[in-house]
């Protein structure tokens, strides 16, 4: 299981490794954890009625085992997909309830004309570190709303 912003997201996969698909966490029949399932065939299924999902955009469901061969899958028996899309192996879910209104980054992004060394771009540079904090992801949207620390705390740094 994953979550963005403590929102339990699931996961998986398509038939033979492929598109990657993300929906909330929860099976609309009986609330279970849909990360608690399994994929079969490349479909989600809740491991509480064996409910099944393709992934598809709708978040429709696919298989309902307990109805009989004709009858009809409901319509609100559906999952809240996220939009999402992986771009050099890290996944990138939508949790807005519009629209996206921007796309993540591409495939390179014109990373491969950076300098490894110094991190200069033609029109940028990079300074990639990693740091961490005894703290959650709240402390560190507060300090980049105040700008108050920026003399203080960042007086050396280049940026």
């Amino acid at each position: 299981p994953a979550s963005v912003f403590g929102e339990p997201l699931v996961l998986w996969r398509s038939k033979d490794n492929g598109a990657v698909h993300c929906a909330n966490d929860v099976c609309p029949h009986r609330s279970a954890a849909l990360s608690e399932g399994r994929v079969r065939d490349g479909k989600l299924e809740c491991y509480y009625h064996g409910w099944q999902y393709d992934g598809t955009k709708s978040g429709e469901c696919n298989s309902i085992p307990q109805l009989e061969k004709d009858a009809t899958i409901p319509k609100k028996a559906c999952l809240k997909m996220r939009e999402c899309r992986v771009v050099e192996g890290i996944v990138w879910a939508w949790m807005g309830d519009e629209a996206a209104t921007t796309d993540p980054p591409k495939q390179g992004d014109g990373l491969d004309e950076m300098d490894p060394i110094t991190g200069k771009h033609k029109d940028y540079v990079i300074n990639d570190f990693q740091i961490d904090l005894p703290y959650d992801h709240s402390y560190l949207v507060e300090n980049l709303i105040d700008p108050a620390h920026i003399p203080i705390s960042h007086d050396a740094t280049s940026g």
